[in-house]
C-alpha cells in the first residue's frame, strides 16, 4: 500500500453517508474508488460509516508507518549497544599456543607453567610430547599471557637450552580451567600419571607468586591418591 500524501476529509450528509473523499498517490484501487484526472484515487461515495473507517484506519497506518519503522530501530540500537560493548570487552581476551625445546623435561618445567597461569589467572593446558618438547595453551588478558611467556622463556633453575615458539590461535570461550596434563614428578617420585586442574579464581585478580605456589600445592594434593598424597611439597 502507497503512503499518504493528500486527504480531503469526508462531509457527513446526515443521511449515514459520506461526500467523496480524495486521496492522492494511492498504488491500488478497490470497490468504490476511481482514478481523478489529475492521477488521484477518489472514493465517489460511502455506503456506511464502516467504509469510512476503514478508510481513516488505512490512512493512519500508512502516515504513522514511518513512526513505527524509527521507534524499532531505536529499540535495536538500544539493544546492540551493550552488545557490541561486551565484544569489544572480550577482545582483550586471547589465546596461544606454544613448544618449549631443549631440557625442559622432568626439571619442573610444567608444574612453573601452571603456576604462572595460576598467579595470572589463565586458562589452557600443558603437556609432555614425546619428541621431549613441552606443549601449552594460554587463554586470557593479553598482557597477563606475556607477562607468563616471560617466565616461560627463563625456564625453571634445572631447565637449560629453552627454546619458546609461540603462535596465535582460536579463542575458547567455554575454557574455565587449566591443566596439566598426565603430570608426575621424579623429585617427588610420583610416576602415576594425574591430571592437575586449575579452576580460574571468579574475580579474576592477579596474585603473588607465593600465593600461586600454595594454590598450585592444594591442586596436586586435591588430584594425587593412595601413596602419592603428601608428596606434592616435595621438591
Amino acid at each position: 500500500m502507497g503512503y499518504q500524501a493528500n486527504l480531503t476529509a469526508p462531509e457527513h450528509n446526515g443521511l449515514g453517508e459520506f461526500n467523496q473523499a480524495t486521496f492522492a498517490g494511492h498504488s491500488r484501487s478497490e470497490n468504490g474508488r476511481t482514478k481523478s484526472d489529475r492521477g488521484e484515487w477518489t472514493m465517489d461515495r460511502f455506503a456506511s460509516p464502516l467504509h469510512h473507517k476503514r478508510s481513516v484506519r488505512e490512512t493512519f497506518q500508512c502516515a504513522f508507518a514511518p513512526i513505527c519503522i524509527a521507534a524499532v530501530s531505536c529499540a535495536l540500537v538500544t539493544i546492540a549497544f551493550p552488545m557490541a560493548q561486551s565484544n569489544a570487552k572480550a577482545q582483550n581476551v586471547t589465546a596461544v599456543s606454544g613448544i618449549v625445546t631443549g631440557n625442559v623435561q622432568e626439571v619442573g618445567f610444567r608444574a612453573m607453567i601452571q603456576r604462572r597461569a595460576i598467579q595470572y589467572n589463565l586458562a589452557g593446558s600443558v603437556e609432555n610430547k614425546d619428541d621431549k618438547s613441552v606443549q601449552f595453551f594460554l587463554q586470557g588478558d593479553e598482557d597477563r599471557i606475556n607477562k607468563a611467556l616471560n617466565a616461560i622463556r627463563k625456564g625453571t633453575k634445572k631447565s637449560s637450552d629453552v627454546n619458546v615458539s609461540v603462535s596465535p590461535t582460536s579463542i575458547r570461550p567455554d575454557l574455565q580451567t587449566f591443566t596439566v596434563m598426565g603430570w608426575t614428578s621424579v623429585t617427588r617420585n610420583i610416576t602415576q600419571p594425574y591430571d592437575l586442574v586449575f579452576n580460574l579464581r571468579p574475580d579474576n585478580t592477579i596474585i603473588s607468586k607465593d600465593e600461586a605456589k600454595e594454590v598450585w600445592l592444594a591442586v596436586c594434593e586435591k588430584a594425587v591418591k593412595g601413596p602419592d598424597s603428601g608428596k606434592c611439597n616435595k621438591e
